[in-house]
């Protein structure tokens, strides 16, 4: 990966179960399988060999091995714990054949030229400083033809962040490194790739986000009691708040990039 990329240490296994609880087993960013199948819609996964990269607990990985048919699916990612907890998935759905899980070290992708038919990320991309030698690695990796599909955690225009914004990624406990579409489209495009489209998601995940933030505050208040305590569930809530008061005001926006290698 880009020599930029941070292992921030913060995915432990409290950390992941907080997640996992709103968005799914497996899944560390939201929407699920539903958002998978948008952001490869188009991509021909059937019968491909597909890199995850920054692949979490795999719950993206299964979802394209399993519904799309991918003919292999390797995740990759800098945080050994988050992929233990994939790889142990891998085994108890019958998947470690099919799906493969690697940590890897920051620098270059630890694959040859030409390896993959799709290289596919979702909302991990915001954790790379050097997002041009990121790109230009999946397009090194990627067969003639190949596509990219991406999804990351973006920002609103303009040349800084939001204060609102910075008080989020403060309270997040993570090093994000935040461009905007445009910035993503035209980074892409300056590695070589073709046919690039861009999408935006705000105004999906603004809805999304209220009704996250609604089942914290309802059904799933008692099992985070059970689980946290009081004030890990007051931070979680309160973070959850800012996420929701960000995509309103359009300066936290989460989008799609669909790319092909000539």
């Amino acid at each position: 990966m880009s020599e930029q990329v941070e292992s921030s240490g913060s995915y432990d296994a409290d950390g992941i179960d907080q997640l996992e609880a709103i968005w799914g087993e497996g899944f560390m960013s939201p929407g699920g399988a539903g958002e998978v199948g948008r952001i490869v819609a188009g991509a021909g996964v059937a019968d491909a060999d597909v890199l995850d990269i920054g692949c979490g607990t795999g719950g993206a990985a299964f979802t394209l091995a399993i519904e799309h048919r991918a003919q292999s699916v390797t995740g990759v990612d800098v945080e050994p714990f988050v992929v233990d907890r994939a790889t142990t998935l891998a085994r108890e759905r019958g998947q470690n054949e099919r799906v493969r899980f690697i940590v890897v070290e920051p620098g270059p992708l630890p694959f040859a030229d030409g390896s993959f038919d799709v290289v596919f990320s979702k909302d991990a991309i915001i954790h790379v400083q050097d997002k041009k030698a990121l790109y230009a690695e999946a397009c090194r990796v990627l067969r003639s033809g190949g596509r990219l599909r991406v999804s990351d955690w973006l920002r609103g225009e303009g040349d800084d962040l939001d204060p609102f914004v910075d008080t989020f990624v403060a309270d997040s406990g993570e090093k994000f490194y935040m461009q905007t579409l445009a910035q993503l489209g035209a980074v892409v495009s300056s590695i070589g790739f073709v046919d690039v489209e861009v999408e935006d998601r705000c105004e999906w995940y603004a809805n999304e986000a209220q009704n996250e933030l609604a089942r914290l505050r309802g059904p799933l208040r008692d099992h985070f009691l059970a689980r946290f305590d009081q004030a890990f569930y007051d931070a979680t809530v309160r973070f959850w708040e800012r996420a929701v008061a960000s995509t309103q005001r359009g300066v936290l926006r989460p989008g799609h990039v669909r790319a092909r290698k000539p």
